[in-house]
C-alpha cells in the first residue's frame, strides 16, 4: 500500500490498524506492534504525520472558505504553509492536531476518516486548530487563523504528545499557548519567516 501511493487505501488500512492497534509511538501501544518490523512501523508512523499535516490544513481551507472576508492571498499563505511543513515531515516525530468546537465538528463530519486521535480546544474562536509536533527535543506550535508558531521543549510543552489527546483535559488557547511562558522561541509569519525558521530547526534539531 505504501509503495503504490493510493491514498484512499493508506487512509482505511490506517484507520483499521490504529483501531486494532494503536499508536506505536506511544509506551502504552509498544506491546501490540512488537511483532512488526521496525520497517512496517516506520512506514505506518510516516502515515500518522501525513495524516495530522492534511487533516489541519484540509480544515482550514474548509473554515476559512465559509469566512466572508476569506481572500485568495489567504488561501496561497496557508498552502505556502503547508508546502514548508511537509519538507519536514520525516524529521517530525509526534504530530497532533487539536480542534476547537466547530473545526472538530466538521473534521467528524467531512473528514472522518483522518481522524484517528484529536485534542480539544477551548479557543474565542470555535473554528481554531493546532497542529503541534515534535523535532528532535522541541515541540512546535502551529496555529490557524494568522497565530504565532510558539515552540516549547519537549518536557515543558503545554500539550502531552506520548499520548492519547481524546482522554486529555481540554487546552486552552489563550493560557495554555498563547500566555505561557515556558515557550523558548516564536515566530510571526511574516517577511522571510521560512528562512528564519529552518535556521532555527538547523540550529537547534539536530
Amino acid at each position: 500500500v505504501h509503495h503504490s501511493g493510493n491514498q484512499v487505501y493508506r487512509e482505511n488500512l490506517l484507520n483499521i490498524l490504529h483501531h486494532e492497534m494503536g499508536d506505536p509511538r506511544y509506551s502504552n501501544r509498544q506491546v501490540a506492534w512488537t511483532c512488526v518490523s521496525k520497517e512496517a512501523k516506520n512506514i505506518f508512523i510516516s502515515w500518522l504525520k501525513r495524516g495530522d499535516l492534511e487533516l489541519f490544513f484540509a480544515i482550514i481551507d474548509r473554515t476559512m472558505r465559509s469566512d466572508l472576508n476569506y481572500q485568495v492571498d489567504a488561501k496561497q499563505m496557508w498552502h505556502a504553509r503547508k508546502i514548508f511543513w511537509e519538507k519536514y515531515l520525516d524529521k517530525m516525530y509526534y504530530t497532533k492536531v487539536v480542534l476547537a468546537p466547530e473545526a472538530a465538528r466538521i473534521a467528524r463530519r467531512e473528514y472522518w476518516n483522518k481522524v484517528l486521535d484529536y485534542g480539544k480546544l477551548d479557543s474565542t474562536n470555535i473554528n481554531q486548530s493546532l497542529f503541534v509536533f515534535s523535532i528532535g527535543e522541541y515541540v512546535f506550535v502551529e496555529p490557524s487563523y494568522n497565530g504565532t508558531l510558539r515552540i516549547w521543549n519537549l518536557k515543558s510543552s503545554p500539550i502531552r504528545l506520548n499520548g492519547d489527546l481524546k482522554k486529555s483535559s481540554t487546552i486552552n488557547y489563550s493560557n495554555d499557548i498563547v500566555h505561557n511562558n515556558n515557550e523558548i522561541q516564536y515566530f510571526i509569519h511574516s517577511g522571510n519567516w521560512q528562512r528564519r525558521i529552518a535556521e532555527w530547526i538547523d540550529t537547534y534539531c539536530r
